[in-house]
């Protein structure tokens, strides 16, 4: 159990964490820590719907970094048995900070992704070795005070970015987006 929890807490952290994952666009990192058959699903995901990144990774524009800071993490995790299998599941929000020019809040440059999802931990007694390793199963991500195009696009951009947010014409409480 405790090699189930480390392993998907190293995916989350890549994959939410990492600067040459988040800032480069480097889905490998994460995919090397997934079952093979996993790792082909994803990339055939990511080329067929290059939006679905989120559900993998957080990936930040370019033109707007993050400030140098660690991103901040809360969130749980817990481990069930389904049909011979473990599953983490894990539960987590983190907030990114962006350099970006004059926030007038913190809302303008702090954009916070949260994810609930489950981890599929394969025997390799169970199946076939493609199989064998972590599997992702259900998710459900969203975002939060970030730009709703870019994310739509599957990229976090903070909300100050956002011309509709910039020109007033969005009301003054955070958006979300799905």
């Amino acid at each position: 159990m405790r090699a189930a929890l480390e392993l998907t807490k190293r995916i989350v952290v890549t994959g939410r964490l990492d600067r040459a994952v988040i800032e480069g666009d480097d889905a490998e990192k994460v995919l090397a820590l997934m079952a093979p058959a996993a790792r082909e699903m994803w990339r055939e995901q990511l080329a067929a719907n290059p939006a679905s990144v989120g559900s993998l990774y957080t990936k930040i524009d370019p033109r707007y970094p993050l400030l140098p800071a660690t991103p901040r993490v809360k969130g749980t995790m817990s481990v069930r048995e389904f049909d011979g299998s473990l599953v983490v599941h894990v539960d987590y929000s983190i907030a990114y900070a962006f350099a970006a020019d004059n926030p007038t809040r913190a809302s303008d440059i702090v954009a916070i992704r949260t994810t609930r999802a489950d981890h599929h931990h394969v025997a390799r007694s169970r199946v076939s070795p493609d199989n064998e390793g972590v599997i992702p199963g259900e998710s459900a991500d969203y975002s939060f005070s970030m730009a709703c195009e870019p994310a739509k696009r599957g990229v976090l951009v903070p909300l100050i970015t956002d011309p509709a947010y910039r020109s007033g014409s969005l009301d003054d409480s955070p958006t979300e987006c799905c």
